[in-house]
């Protein structure tokens, strides 16, 4: 069963690494570096701060089951890290739900300090005490060493619908699906973005 949403909601801010605290996203982030943030992690082009405050409303309107998380730098207010969890209400399991969680970035500066690692195991926290059964977090095999050290099991295919725009594609897979196993370099895998894409994560030692 759920907990109440206002105990979560209580726990919004924890030590991560002092003076460093995880907190949700506020309007203000804007200002302090969060989409810099997000374009380490992939493209996030500039968002004009009327957008910004438009999305985060949205967001918000979703209580705990879309949650975003930061770590702002006491010393330069700069946001340093951040992640996210996404609820899902399933009918499976009794009306179960599941986390996931997604856009784990730290801050190129900020890196060698474990933000990454309490970042997830505080989303995951979240997950747990919004009743969640399960928690997924999807990503590529290189980073499989990471999601090892915080306790995540690799169980399962993930399957990647990328945008038809190229027909570049892995040597030897013409027009079928590809099959990209955790020895394949990302730069192959960086060229492919108009195939189904089965990246296993399966087999890991």
């Amino acid at each position: 069963m759920a907990s109440d949403s206002s105990s979560v909601v209580a726990a919004a801010a924890i030590a991560v690494e002092e003076p460093h605290l995880i907190r949700r996203l506020e309007p203000s982030d804007n200002t302090k570096g969060f989409i810099d943030l997000l374009s380490q992690l992939a493209s996030c082009p500039p968002v004009p701060d009327d957008a910004f405050q438009a999305r985060l409303a949205e967001i918000n309107a979703l209580g705990d089951d879309h949650f975003i998380a930061v770590v702002e730098d006491p010393v330069t207010s700069r946001i340093v890290a951040t992640g996210s969890v996404f609820i899902e209400k399933k009918f499976l399991r009794g009306c179960s739900s599941v986390g996931h969680i997604e856009d784990i970035v730290v801050d190129a500066t900020a890196r060698g300090r474990r933000l990454g690692q309490r970042m997830v195991k505080y989303l995951v926290e979240h997950a747990r005490a919004s009743g969640c059964y399960k928690v997924i977090l999807d990503c590529t095999p290189e980073l499989r060493g990471f999601r090892l050290c915080i306790s995540l099991v690799w169980c399962c295919y993930l399957l990647v619908l990328l945008a038809p725009t190229k027909v570049d594609r892995l040597p030897g897979c013409h027009d079928e699906p590809c099959i990209v196993l955790p020895s394949t370099p990302l730069t192959q895998l960086s060229s492919i973005d108009d195939a189904f894409l089965y990246l296993s994560l399966c087999k890991v030692q």
